[in-house]
């Protein structure tokens, strides 16, 4: 039998990932990451554990070689971008990246993989934010108008720190911009010190359109679309900026120095939480979807592992996607409700709140 390989497996999503791969009885699995120590502390039966330098391409040709499909959980992605997706396609391996959005995207277009899967930004965001907005629309008719509100109270990895940082000049998105059939830039303001629903405590929520949500926005014709990313820690939201004012005088480094001490302080006698919140109007008809989850890293891990999972069953068609645009969003959502890192997750539908509502975010 053909492994499943995982790189980046002693990371804080690549353990997510593997716990859900576990908790789906996969077994025969080969574990890459840069310590084997950490890695052996995983291993189970019959896997096999790589010390891995992902800056090796022959080393990546070795791990990637007799793997069905093979799993990207590391990162930050500037540093991995294309190279380990080069190598499974050589490998003649089907690719999951949690990660690897726009630019790794635009790298891989022009490469031939014949009959091989390649699942893009198959984590929580981008990745599972798309597939939630695709999921509430199914069998709702109409002008679509969506509401989105993700965030929570979560550490930062400087894995997961960097690639914030990355983002910030690469295109991803517009800050403030919202979908009114088109993007329109500076729509909306910052929310601060307000109450959404479902968060537990009052929270800034601040507008930003990203690459996903405009192509989402088009795929399911919606006439408004408003995404807001949800801080509940005072310290995170203020080292934003400061983060943003060191990358024009200092390293990237410092940047990411500044995200991960901030997050850490906001997390003093709390818990971590993950919140997706959607609401999706369809005439007098309302949609709303509610996940919460312990953390970010762990929604990354199990939208990987259920990518991974969908490769090995061959549900995917050949060619490059990104993962939350293809997957079946019916049998992703029963795996979720599985998951034992999912504290809630409830869908309900009622009558439209009308514009007025809408446009303070009220669900």
């Amino acid at each position: 039998m053909r492994r499943i390989g995982l790189i980046g497996a002693s990371g804080a999503v690549g353990r997510s990932v593997l716990r859900h791969l576990r908790q789906a009885e996969v077994g025969h699995l080969r574990l890459g990451g840069r310590r084997a120590d950490a890695l052996q502390g995983l291993a189970r039966g019959d896997d096999e554990v790589v010390a891995l330098d992902l800056t090796d391409t022959d080393a990546l040709g070795r791990f990637c070689a007799d793997c069905a499909v093979v799993v990207n959980a590391a990162g930050p992605t500037t540093l991995v971008m294309d190279r380990i997706a080069r190598a499974a396609i050589a490998a003649g391996a089907d690719y999951v990246d949690a990660a690897g959005d726009e630019p790794v995207h635009e790298r891989l277009s022009d490469v031939s993989h014949g009959d091989r899967c390649l699942l893009l930004s198959a984590g929580m965001m981008p990745g599972l934010t798309a597939l939630l907005p695709r999921h509430l629309a199914s069998s709702l008719d109409g002008p679509l108008r969506l509401a989105c509100f993700i965030g929570g109270l979560d550490r930062f990895t400087p894995t997961a720190a960097g690639d914030y940082v990355a983002s910030l000049g690469n295109g991803y998105g517009q800050p403030l911009a919202a979908w009114r059939g088109r993007v329109v830039p500076r729509a909306l303001a910052v929310r601060q010190d307000e109450d959404v629903p479902f968060f537990p405590d009052r929270v800034a929520a601040m507008p930003y359109l990203s690459q996903e949500n405009v192509r989402i926005a088009r795929r399911l014709g919606l006439v408004a679309g408003d995404w807001y990313n949800v801080f509940a820690g005072r310290h995170l939201r203020e080292a934003f900026g400061r983060a943003r004012a060191q990358l024009g005088t200092a390293a990237p480094a410092d940047a990411i120095k500044t995200l991960c001490e901030a997050a850490a302080l906001d997390l003093v006698g709390c818990e971590p939480y993950q919140l997706l919140v959607y609401r999706l109007e369809a005439g007098s008809v309302s949609r709303s979807l509610m996940l919460r989850a312990t953390d970010s890293y762990a929604l990354s891990g199990a939208m990987a592992a259920f990518a991974a999972l969908d490769l090995r069953d061959g549900t995917i068609p050949p060619g490059l996607h990104f993962a939350g645009e293809i997957m079946d969003p019916g049998s992703t959502m029963a795996r979720l409700r599985r998951s034992k890192e999912v504290i809630a997750l409830e869908i309900v539908d009622g009558v439209a709140a009308g514009e007025a509502a809408f446009e303070v975010g009220a669900l």
